[in-house]
Formats: structure tokens, sequence, C-alpha cells
């Protein structure tokens, strides 16, 4: 599978587990960088999903029905603690990290997300490129270290 239709294929996964539990929700990082038109490299799909009303289980249920899994052990735990969901889409192999939206910022920016033609029929919400300089600006990390 070439890595656009693999990323195509997680993308959808995601989309359609957040469907499943009327989540709202966006892409952020690296795909939606190249989405806003900034050429870049990326190896995983960040999204962020309104945690506000979100029952964590029913979500994580609906991630397992698209094949998409946990990285790591207690993903439910992480998530309570750390407020990020690291998965993985089996069929593609990639790796999903989804951050739980709690702040007024995140579920204004949520609104503010416009849908992006990805092809073949998949259109998703993409943070729009101010918000994206904001999360970059919160999640700048040094990459050599253990996010969490």
């Amino acid at each position: 599978m070439k890595w656009e239709a693999r990323f195509r294929a997680a993308i959808r996964a995601l989309k359609d587990a957040c469907g499943g539990v009327d989540a709202r929700w966006m892409l952020i990082g690296g795909i939606a960088v190249i989405a806003r038109g900034a050429p870049r490299t990326t190896e995983d799909v960040d999204a962020t999903v309104l945690a506000h009303g979100l029952d964590i289980d029913r979500f994580l249920v609906a991630c397992q029905a698209q094949q998409i899994i946990p990285r790591y052990g207690d993903v439910r735990e992480m998530a309570l603690r750390a407020q990020i969901l690291l998965l993985r889409h089996t069929e593609s192999t990639i790796e999903l990290d989804v951050s739980l939206a709690w702040l007024g910022f995140e579920e204004e920016a949520i609104g503010r997300a416009r849908p992006v033609d990805f092809g073949d029929g998949l259109s998703v919400p993409v943070a729009q490129a101010d918000d994206l300089i904001v999360y970059k600006s919160v999640a700048w990390r040094d990459r050599s270290r253990n996010p969490l």
C-alpha cells in the first residue's frame, strides 16, 4: 500500500470511529500542516477530539471496530492521566495520536476547522492555519524524549 493510501486508510478509519460516537474532532499536526499547503514530512496522524461528553470506553470500542488499537498497555488510564490516546491503525500500520480537547480554545478551534478533501471521497475537518500555530507552540517538545 502506497504511503498516501496508508494515510487515507488511517484517517478514514478515525473519521468513521469519531462518526460512530458523534464526536467532534479535527486533524492537527503534520497532516494538517500539509493539508494547509506547507510542505513537510510526517510519520503519523495527529488529531484532537472534543472530550466534553465523550465516553472514552465507547470511543475505544468504535476505534476497535475500525481496526484502530492501543499502542501501549492501559490506553484508558493513559487517556485519563495524559489526555491523549496513543493508537495504531492495524491495516495501514499508521500511528494515531488523538488528544482529548478540554480547553475553550480547543473547542473553538474544532468549531473553526474546515473540511479538506484528501481524495478518494475522503473529506475531514482540519484545523485552520492560525490554530495550527498555537497547537504547535503548545506541543513543542524535544522529540528524543518520551512525551509522556
